[in-house]
């Protein structure tokens, strides 16, 4: 009889323990966790993949004392290589350099190796050149580029040239 009955009680724990319901659940609270946690992930991922292989055009600026859009966006533009490489067009001048992108939006350039031609009167190579070696961080959405300058100092917009 206790032979029995012990037998019973292993058989009613181990089926309780594995109901259908409670292994559904497990299941389906592990595939949820992938998918958050892969949701999260993909767009980040996805932020550096937009930044390259784009020439992007200056579009304008905002500081908080200016703002201004540029007449000529296709003499001012920035291409980020998927190595790491950057190549500038500042108008007359032409210049290149290495960067570094993070998910979350981080961004660092070293140094541009850039010409010192004499551009035209009016010419925004210099401001171009030094703002955007100044970039701390960028987002890209649809169409546009937005670096962001250090401690407030404003943004520079590009947009992607039409096909």
């Amino acid at each position: 009889w206790t032979a029995a009955a012990a037998v019973a009680l292993l058989g009613l724990v181990w089926a309780r323990n594995r109901t259908p319901s409670t292994d559904v659940g497990r299941g389906a609270d592990s595939a949820r966790v992938v998918r958050e946690a892969a949701g999260s992930i993909a767009p980040a991922m996805g932020a550096v993949a937009n930044l390259q292989g784009v020439t992007w055009e200056w579009e304008g600026f905002n500081t908080p004392t200016d703002q201004r859009t540029i007449d000529t966006p296709d003499r001012y533009t920035i291409r980020f290589d998927s190595s790491g490489r950057v190549a500038v067009r500042a108008d007359c001048n032409r210049g290149t350099g290495s960067y570094t992108a993070t998910p979350d939006g981080q961004l660092t350039l070293t140094p541009m190796a850039l010409t010192r031609a004499m551009c035209e009167p009016g010419s925004m190579s210099d401001r171009f050149a030094r703002d955007v070696g100044s970039a701390t961080r960028f987002d890209v959405r649809e169409n546009t580029l937005v670096l962001t300058l250090p401690a407030n100092g404003g943004t520079l917009r590009f947009r992607k040239p039409a096909s």
